[in-house]
């Protein structure tokens, strides 16, 4: 993984190293940046969240996921 990358909330400059990326715990997407946007954003956190439910997880407000996926872009 290069550049910033957020968890929970906070940047975490060391996220690359963290167990869950090396086994698949949790959910993850990649989106497409272009010209510092997050294409398809909203589309891209519902199908975020419909994944962590079918998980049993904990939804996360999409306005949250998508102001944190801005920031990074």
């Amino acid at each position: 993984m290069s550049g910033p990358a957020l968890f929970n909330g906070v940047l975490a400059p060391d996220l690359a190293l963290h167990r869950g990326l090396h086994y698949g715990d949790g959910v993850f997407r990649t989106c497409l940046i272009y010209t510092s946007q997050v294409i398809d954003i909203h589309e891209q956190c519902e199908m975020l969240n419909a994944d962590a439910a079918r998980l049993g997880m904990t939804p996360v407000l999409a306005a949250e996921l998508a102001r944190e996926a801005g920031e990074l872009a």
